[in-house]
C-alpha cells in the first residue's frame, strides 16, 4: 500500500521537507484530511494513555477498546479546534499572521508521526499482551527477549512522539510566518500563563488558611 504512494505527497515529504510541505499544506488550506488525522491522533494518544495509567488494572479491556475508538478520536478533534484557536490568539499577539485554518491544517499534519506510532502499538500489545495495559509485572510471563524489543519499540515511539512536538512547532512558525522562536514561545505561553494565574489563586488561599 505504502508502495503506491507518490513520493510527493506530504506524507512522505513531511519526514524529509518538514518546514516546506508544511508550507505548501497551509496554502492548500484546510481539507477534510485534516479532520480524519486528528481523529486518528486522538486514538493513538488514547491508546497511550490508557496504557500509562495501567487502565486495564480498572477496567475490561472491551471497555478500554470503546474508550480508545470513541472518545479518542473525539478528543482529538476537540484538541485540534481549541488548540489551533489559542495558538492563533497567542500567535497573533505576537506578529503572527495565522487564521484558524492555517493552524487547524498545521496541527493535524503535524501529528503524523504519531498516527505512524498505531502499528507500534500493535507490535508491543503481541509481546506484552494484557500487560501493556496493567501494572502486572512481566518479569514471570514474558521473555527477557520480549522485553528488550518491546523497550526499543518504546524508544522509537517516544522518538517519533518527539518528532510530532517539532512539527507542531515548524507547522506554528509557518502558519504565522514567524521565527521558530516565536513559535516556541507560542506553544509555551498558554502553559506559563495558567501557572501563574493558578499561583495568584492557591498562594493567597494558602497564606488565608
Amino acid at each position: 500500500m505504502l508502495a503506491h504512494i507518490p513520493q510527493n505527497h506530504p506524507a512522505v515529504t513531511i519526514w524529509t521537507q518538514p518546514r516546506d510541505t508544511l508550507r505548501q499544506l497551509i496554502d492548500q488550506g484546510p481539507t477534510r484530511i485534516v479532520l480524519l488525522l486528528a481523529a486518528l491522533h486522538g486514538f493513538v494518544n488514547m491508546i497511550d494513555r490508557v496504557s500509562s495509567r495501567d487502565a486495564g488494572d480498572l477496567m475490561a479491556f472491551l471497555t478500554m477498546l470503546l474508550l480508545c475508538l470513541v472518545i479518542g478520536p473525539v478528543t482529538g478533534l476537540v484538541s485540534l479546534y481549541l488548540g489551533a484557536w489559542l495558538f492563533r490568539w497567542v500567535g497573533r499577539w505576537l506578529g503572527g499572521q495565522g487564521r484558524t485554518g492555517d493552524l487547524r491544517t498545521a496541527l493535524a499534519w503535524a501529528g503524523l508521526p504519531v498516527i505512524a506510532s498505531l502499528p507500534l502499538w500493535g507490535l508491543l500489545a503481541l509481546l506484552l499482551g494484557p500487560a501493556l495495559f496493567t501494572s502486572t509485572s512481566t518479569s514471570e510471563t514474558i521473555a527477557p527477549w520480549q522485553t528488550i524489543v518491546a523497550t526499543l519499540v518504546g524508544l522509537v515511539i517516544l522518538v517519533l512522539s518527539g518528532w510530532s512536538v517539532l512539527l507542531s512547532v515548524l507547522g506554528i512558525a509557518e502558519a504565522h510566518r514567524f521565527s521558530i522562536w516565536r513559535a516556541i514561545s507560542t506553544c509555551l505561553l498558554p502553559g506559563v500563563a495558567a501557572v501563574v494565574l493558578l499561583a495568584l489563586i492557591v498562594i493567597p488561599v494558602a497564606l488565608i488558611a
